[in-house]
Formats: structure tokens, sequence, C-alpha cells
């Protein structure tokens, strides 16, 4: 009997301990976001090591360009990347923020809108929509990202379509993920209307 419980205690203080070392790692893995400590460039070279060669963002925005195609207040951010295709057939742009206190709402907020613009243009000339419908938003802490990027999906069948698409984002989510922590809520609002509105 004695044999019998000494194995119960010994199973019993196994699982014990895998617990313990899982909770252990899901910690070590959840990186608050206060202190994530990054640039720009680096989140974009993950994202676009993720991506592999269906990462089409391979022109910069001058900086002049920038800020007066996307309305940032220049004052309030401390870096960024701005990167979009530079054929003009693919809708391909990734622009992360480092913003200074208290401005990656009103940056979230730009983007949206700017993010509107582009959906009206994509209904009314719908190559690439469903990357388009699927872009992100996303804020972590100071940070601010804008991202429609991923492979080009050549084929008619929506259905494919649609899960390549969602293959394409997932590896970007995983790779902000891979920095933050956890993949942030994609704050991106796509605006009512159907094509040509």
């Amino acid at each position: 009997m004695n044999k019998i419980k000494e194995i119960i205690m010994k199973k019993l203080t196994a699982i014990f301990l895998a617990l313990t070392l899982l909770l252990a790692f899901s910690a070590c893995t959840q990186k608050p976001l206060g202190e994530v400590n990054t640039s720009p460039a680096e989140i974009e070279k993950a994202i676009a090591d993720a991506l592999g060669d269906d990462y089409l963002c391979n022109m910069d925005y001058d900086e002049e360009m920038f800020f007066s195609n996307f309305g940032f207040d220049k004052n309030k951010i401390e870096s960024y990347v701005a990167k979009a295709s530079m054929m003009s057939t693919h809708p391909d742009t990734v622009v992360i923020l480092k913003t200074k206190d208290g401005y990656a709402d009103e940056a979230v907020d730009i983007l949206n809108e700017i993010y509107g613009n582009r959906i009206r243009y994509g209904r009314d000339y719908p190559m690439n929509l469903p990357k388009i419908l699927a872009a992100r938003i996303i804020k972590c802490g100071d940070y601010v990202m804008y991202i429609i990027a991923g492979g080009y999906y050549d084929g008619t069948d929506e259905e494919e379509s649609a899960k390549f698409t969602a293959d394409e984002y997932k590896k970007i989510d995983d790779a902000i993920a891979g920095i933050f922590g956890k993949a942030p809520e994609n704050l991106a609002i796509v605006p009512d209307g159907g094509y040509g509105s």
C-alpha cells in the first residue's frame, strides 16, 4: 500500500513540476508592451522576413512625401519606417511608427482615415481587394502599424483567395507576436459600402 502511495505521490509531483514549468515558460513569452524596446525598422524587417519573397514593399517614402501624404504631426513621431510597392498595381504599404507619449491613438485615427480612402478606391478598382480588406492597423503601446502586405493570389477561386490572404496575414501576426508577446487587436475599420461607393 505504501508503494502505491509513493508512486502516486511521484506522479503528482511530476505533473505539478510540469505545470509549473509550463506556466513559467508562458510568463516568459508574454512581454508587457511597455517593456518592449525595438525600432520600427526591426519590426518591418521581422514582417519582411516572415513573408520572404512575397514581401513587395521595396520603395521607401521620402520624408517630405510621407508627412504630406499621411498627415502625421512630425513633432510627435520619434521614428518611423514607411514603405510601399514600386508597382502601382500592388497596394502593399507598411508604415510603422514609434510615437511620442499620447499620440498613438491619434495616429490610429489618421491611419483609419487613410485606410477608408484606400478601400473606397479599391472597391472601384477591385484588384487585390481581399488583401486590402484584411489590412492591419495595430497599436502596441507607443508603436502604431499600418500593414497591407503579402503575396499576390493569382487565381479566380474566392475561397482559395480568402484562405491565401488569411495565411499571409497570419505570418505577419506571428512576426508581430514574436516581438510583442502576442498579436494585438486589429484596429482597422472597414467602411460600409459596396463597390463604387
